[in-house]
């Protein structure tokens, strides 16, 4: 009675039922589409699925099992529930490996009256505030990093060379020497004596140690301070590990009974291992405004159109709705392929510390290790005499860091890992401080320690 009060006729209560239903489900996609977007930099890929059943719309049946861009445009329009009943579902994923443009399906699909719903538009309520938003961000993400990072993908020549050379690893460069040289990294350190070094402000600096192994040691520590510079390995990025202010922490890492002592400032740019870990996520984002900047458009420019598309499709004519379909078919295709060739050419970012070089970050700091990891040489002060470990028994400290001969086991292949196995490079950074205090490789995951043999199996034998 009151629906027929209020105008409503002629609707059986399975047809209220459905809409009911839908209206619920609506609701439950806004929330679900919020919550998948907050997890983008770890799950970038949506996977579109439709339940197999008698009443199955056509075209939703020709989106299942596609996957694509979590900011690809053609979500505006498909996530579901798309139309009512609809029972299709979205699945974020890491894989990539099988993402499709949705522009080649846009132009059938809006023409399409299986799209009458749209829960993830809906919630963009004011989408130029989204979009200059969103432009904002990533134009600030960009702009308060050093400019190496975007110069090396905007010139082909360099991004070869430095591909090449990461191909060409040898005991001596690990591959990223070439980008450490190109940017000063590998410069000599100054070294002074202790009477100079104890009239300096020790506030303004790092007081870190380095331990070594061997009858090399003193050789190698000699090499830091006036040879020529080639950075160790490691699970949190090749570079140079010291401790920072307690010489105990070398113990793990060295039979000598001296160690060096460098100073490093605390103005360098040192970057904390957990923020790098974010940034390290968001290197796809990055490098896709790069894509877009490469063949100069404006970042998301295509997403721009597609917004006034949806936006103000009622008052537009025609041949204006052709030609905005038209140059987002083209933007989008363009950099799309664009950022996939970046992609290919730059895997050597699959390795952190690769990542950090080339963004020119001097040094990581691993806060719960209480270390740093070097990269450039030229900001460290050494002191020209080497110090005395105290006279403490070795098994009397308590070793909480990985030992080095499974240190320098895992840094070896680390980089690589996602290279030869099937594993997201995020996962394999995250594991990295699940894994920090193990001291025998059989106590490693047994994932951990498949990535590895598998790894070593690639590369072959170590010849250091």
């Amino acid at each position: 009675p009151e629906l027929e009060k209020n105008g409503w006729t002629g609707a059986s209560p399975s047809r209220l039922k459905v809409i009911y239903d839908t209206n619920m489900q609506m609701a439950y996609a806004q929330g679900k589409y919020r919550q998948q977007k907050l997890i983008t930099h770890i799950y970038p890929y949506w996977k579109y699925t439709q339940i197999q059943r008698p009443t199955k719309r056509h075209n939703h049946s020709l989106l299942h099992g596609k996957v694509f861009r979590h900011d690809d445009p053609i979500w505006d329009l498909i996530y579901p529930p798309s139309g009512f009943g609809c029972k299709c579902s979205v699945t974020p994923i890491k894989d990539g490996t099988n993402a499709e443009e949705g522009t080649k399906y846009l132009r059938q699909l809006r023409r399409s009256k299986d799209f009458t719903l749209h829960p993830a538009y809906t919630w963009k309520v004011d989408t130029s505030k989204y979009v200059k938003d969103l432009r904002n961000q990533l134009d600030k993400m960009l702009n308060t990093k050093p400019t190496f990072f975007e110069k090396a993908f905007e010139n082909e020549e360099l991004l070869r060379k430095i591909s090449e050379k990461y191909k060409e690893q040898t005991k001596e460069d690990l591959g990223h020497h070439y980008i450490a040289e190109l940017l000063g990294f590998t410069a000599k350190p100054k070294v002074l004596d202790k009477s100079e070094i104890d009239e300096l402000n020790l506030l303004d600096y790092y007081i870190t140690y380095r331990g070594l192994n061997g009858i090399k040691a003193q050789e190698f520590y000699d090499q830091f301070k006036y040879g020529d510079y080639f950075s160790g390995r490691g699970i949190f990025g090749s570079g140079t590990y010291v401790a920072i202010d307690d010489i105990d922490a070398t113990r793990p890492f060295t039979n000598q009974k001296e160690v060096m002592k460098i100073l490093y400032p605390k103005n360098a740019n040192i970057i904390n291992y957990k923020d790098l870990d974010r940034d390290f996520n968001k290197r796809e984002d990055e490098m896709m405004v790069i894509a877009y900047k490469k063949l100069g458009y404006e970042p998301y420019e295509d997403k721009i159109i597609w917004r006034k598309l949806m936006d103000d499709e009622s008052n537009l004519s025609g041949k204006e709705r052709d030609e905005l379909e038209y140059r987002y078919e083209n933007i989008s295709s363009e950099v799309f392929k664009e950022f996939d060739k970046i992609r290919r050419d730059a895997y050597f970012l699959n390795d952190i510390g690769d990542y950090a070089i080339l963004n020119g970050y001097d040094a990581i700091f691993v806060e719960d290790r209480k270390y740093l990891v070097i990269m450039n040489r030229s900001k460290c002060i050494v002191q020209k005499e080497n110090v005395e470990l105290p006279p403490v028994e070795f098994s009397e400290k308590k070793i909480v860091n990985m030992p080095a001969d499974l240190s320098r086991r895992l840094g070896r292949v680390w980089g690589r890992i996602a290279l030869y196995n099937d594993v997201n490079p995020s996962d394999v950074v995250r594991m990295t401080s699940k894994i920090a205090s193990i001291q025998k490789f059989e106590d490693l995951p047994e994932e951990v320690q498949k990535w590895v043999v598998v790894a070593e199996e690639n590369i072959g034998e170590d010849n250091d």
